[in-house]
């Protein structure tokens, strides 16, 4: 692609949301390389894949440096290892999904999570922990 200022203001665009909201490379950068530049969306999955790993790290760096966030590296680390595990098994299950299947469903996860946030949007925890206290962790 030649416009690739356009490409840099779009990850510039991508990366304030990221690490704003907290959402991956996939809910912003592959609708934009899909809808807007004419990607397929294996391919912009992919590569939004690879554009996240930077941009995540600098945001999870500057999250970690903020006094303000409870950045338990624990956590990070036993969720990081299930990711890895899941990343292997979906890069290798998207090979047998074709692109219209794959396009179909990523937009009803979309849909699905919007309205899950919308619907429970101010609702807070009350106290109830989600995650098992760091102390029970090895």
């Amino acid at each position: 692609m030649d416009v690739w200022y356009a490409l840099i203001i779009t990850g510039v665009i991508c990366g304030i949301f990221s690490a704003l909201f907290g959402v991956g490379g996939g809910l912003l950068m592959v609708p934009a390389m899909v809808v807007g530049m004419g990607i397929s969306q294996k391919s912009a999955q992919g590569m939004s894949l690879a554009i996240i790993i930077p941009l995540a790290l600098v945001g999870a760096i500057r999250y970690k440096l903020n006094p303000q966030v409870d950045f338990d590296i624990r956590i990070v680390m036993y969720m990081a290892i299930g990711g890895i595990m899941g990343a292997f098994l979906g890069s290798h299950l998207v090979g047998y999904i074709s692109g219209v299947t794959l396009k179909r469903a990523f937009s009803i996860l979309m849909i699905f999570i919007a309205i899950h946030m919308f619907m429970t949007a101010g609702r807070e925890n009350k106290g109830k922990a989600v995650l098992p206290s760091a102390e029970k962790m090895p």
